[in-house]
């Protein structure tokens, strides 16, 4: 058994070796003139086409929403999940004067599947997923435009497989006027 050990790990390195090329290039297609995804413009990835905009609510509040449309027969773990790989979103790049109020959350309707290895049930997303984040404008910010930048990390699976977590930047363009 100790000679078998080390032919064990070539192999297990020759065949990450050969898929490693594969996965890197669908990375890299995937985030390849990734658009803004402000103004209706979208971002493909495997499985999901994701959008983003900030909506703008009272007082210099603006809801960020990131969706997804997810292709038939994929699912996406809810944040709430304790299986899988859950929905990460993260607000990460702020513009001066500008504050995260709260946590992001998760929007829309959830489903429930049944894990027979881990014995649980867990939420998620089929069709559409969704998350939000308000971020608010203090008031020494001016009139104008500003883009607010975060990312969403995922994970998609079918009756079959599941793909690998992937980290989905996005950006939103919050116009703040005057009157607020």
């Amino acid at each position: 058994m100790p000679r078998l050990l080390p032919l064990l790990a070539l192999g297990a390195a020759l065949l990450a070796g050969a898929a490693a090329p594969a996965a890197a290039q669908g990375t890299a297609q995937a985030m390849r003139g990734l658009p803004n995804l402000s103004g209706g413009r979208a971002a493909r990835t495997p499985v999901v086409t994701w959008n983003a905009r900030a909506v703008p609510e009272r007082g210099g509040t603006y809801r960020i929403e990131v969706t997804g449309q997810i292709e038939d027969g994929w699912k996406v773990y809810a944040m709430r999940s304790r299986a899988g790989r859950p929905l990460v979103a993260s607000v990460g790049d702020l513009p001066a004067g500008f504050r995260l109020v709260g946590a992001p959350t998760e929007v829309g309707d959830t489903r429930v599947g049944y894990d027979d290895a881990l014995g649980i049930e867990y939420p998620y997303f089929a069709d559409r997923v969704g998350v939000a984040a308000r971020v608010t404008a203090g008031r020494n910010v001016r009139p104008g435009r500003y883009v607010v930048r975060g990312s969403v990390r995922y994970a998609a699976c079918d009756d079959r497989i599941c793909l690998p977590p992937r980290d989905v930047p996005f950006e939103a363009t919050v116009t703040v006027g005057r009157g607020r």
